[in-house]
């Protein structure tokens, strides 16, 4: 009977362990998703030329290719710039420790997925990425904040950067320029209308909170603008906004619940002895 107990005890307990770790990749996700709005800023960057860059990183970069990449065809010499000015700009945000590095460091694993996803590297991508931070100099915080992307993550994640790109170019258009003003906005919901099917479809999930994200900023900035009357705000795909707002909290509640359940079960049972 005592070890029948100890047995239900044990389970629930590995049950609650099991929800803790749903709920900390579904925050990890979500993180990676949160910063999807700064990958524009981030791709500008690593695909720009830094005066400093070559003094920071010359060599790092030509040698994790020979030495991880075995095989590897850098044809365009793409992938050595851009990891030249990924490290010469992760060097210059540790020396600022009030910056968040985590968002470049989710943009640093994306672009590395990419450059690796047309190749038999992909197969391997997370490992090679784990050599890649370790390899090169201040990416050690990166280390233990990325989170591993599959084909569905990154197409998810390149379909919302588009959209950013695209929201970006309408906002930075003169708001005198009126023709090409609304037309760029009107291009930004032709967009993100395509995702309506997918959102209604699947309800409340990380790709489509980060739309209900995109279609606030982009109705703000309609707002502010006070033109392209023939451009209406975004709905929603989501349904209830409450509904979104309160399902985390309620499932971390209901884990919080279920772990002073299974420590009350420990204590009495030990108590009762």
């Amino acid at each position: 009977m005592i070890y029948k107990k100890i047995d239900a005890i044990f389970h629930d307990m590995h049950l609650s362990h099991k929800i803790h770790v749903i709920l900390y990749h579904s925050f990890k996700y979500e993180n990676k998703n949160n910063y999807v709005k700064d990958f524009f800023d981030y791709k500008t960057i690593i695909n720009g030329e830094l005066e400093d860059s070559k003094e920071v990183t010359e060599g790092f970069c030509e040698n994790y290719i020979k030495r991880y990449l075995n095989g590897y065809i850098d044809e365009d010499g793409s992938f050595n710039k851009c990891c030249n000015n990924a490290l010469s700009h992760i060097t210059s945000l540790k020396s600022k420790p009030e910056i968040d590095i985590y968002g470049f460091c989710e943009y640093t694993n994306y672009w590395f997925y990419g450059k690796l996803k047309s190749t038999d590297k992909i197969t391997n991508y997370m490992t090679l990425l784990q050599n890649f931070f370790e390899y090169l100099d201040n990416f050690e915080d990166c280390l233990n904040n990325t989170e591993d992307i599959d084909d569905r993550t990154y197409s998810n994640l390149e379909k919302l950067v588009e959209l950013y790109e695209k929201f970006y170019d309408f906002e930075k258009e003169p708001s005198s320029h009126d023709h090409i003003l609304c037309g760029k906005g009107q291009i930004c919901v032709r967009e993100y209308m395509k995702h309506e099917d997918t959102c209604k479809r699947n309800g409340d999930n990380s790709f489509c909170n980060e739309l209900e994200n995109f279609r606030e900023r982009f109705n703000t900035h309609l707002k502010s603008i006070k033109k392209c009357d023939n451009i209406e705000e975004l709905p929603s795909f989501q349904g209830s906004s409450l509904a979104a707002t309160i399902s985390l909290p309620v499932s971390v509640m209901s884990v919080i619940s279920l772990f002073s359940l299974i420590t009350y079960k420990v204590s009495t049972f030990f108590v009762q002895k």
